[in-house]
């Protein structure tokens, strides 16, 4: 059980390599945040008040995916900038 969260136990070095670029990003500049900002169109201020839904999770899976291949295309940089 993830206990609605994931650990870098989960993912492989690729994976967490990723997630610290975009999740965490440079002086905690998050990526993530900006895309989630984008996917919803809300404030930083408002993110919490987006809906726990399938259909709200599915609108982030395109922003992931294309920040990945872009990351990837950069050379897999330390962080996403």
């Amino acid at each position: 059980m993830l206990d609605e969260k994931l650990t870098d136990q989960e993912f492989n070095t690729l994976c967490n390599a990723f997630a610290i670029a975009y999740y965490e990003g440079l002086n905690n500049d998050s990526r993530y945040v900006d895309d989630y900002v984008l996917a919803f169109g809300v404030t930083q201020d408002a993110i919490c008040s987006v809906e726990d839904t399938w259909a709200n999770y599915d609108k982030l899976p395109p922003f992931i995916d294309a920040r990945f291949a872009d990351w990837q295309a950069m050379g897999k940089p330390e962080y996403i900038v």
